[in-house]
């Protein structure tokens, strides 16, 4: 009965050792911060759409979970919740536009609302995939002055 109650002590240490490590270093993992990570790729956003849309496959191996530094013409900015979205939209589609969707850090909310729609702009932000309607863009910041 002494051994038993060894063996299970043993594995209850063990567990919480576990448990300490999964959540320290696995769900509790500091996030980079995105502002600083430096672009791997340079791209005008009707040629990022153009790919995607285009052929999927191959587009994700160029793009997807890459920093791209995205430079277009923005059709609009939504604010969904407590999220700054901006548009670049290349076509009306059966949902509405279809485009690249850029969600903005939340230290650029207030600087995105103010872009100018139809002028020339620069993103930087993690390419994610493409849905079927839209370029996903996450963590997006404004580069340069606007």
């Amino acid at each position: 009965m002494k051994k038993l109650l060894i063996i299970l002590l043993v594995l209850l240490v063990v567990a919480a050792a576990a448990a300490f490590y999964v959540y320290k270093y696995i769900y509790n993992k500091p996030h980079p911060d995105f502002e600083q990570v430096e672009s791997e790729l340079s791209v005008r956003a009707k040629r990022l759409w153009t790919d995607y849309s285009m052929n999927k496959e191959i587009a994700d191996g160029n793009y997807t979970d890459k920093m791209l530094e995205i430079e277009g013409t923005i059709m609009r900015v939504e604010e969904v919740d407590d999220m700054v979205i901006v548009v670049f939209a290349f076509r009306h589609g059966d949902f509405g536009d279809e485009g690249i969707r850029v969600t903005m850090l939340p230290q650029f909310h207030q600087a995105a609302k103010g872009i100018d729609p139809f002028k020339p702009v620069k993103i930087k932000g993690l390419c994610t995939g493409y849905n079927g309607i839209d370029v996903i863009v996450e963590n997006g910041s404004i580069v340069g002055s606007q």
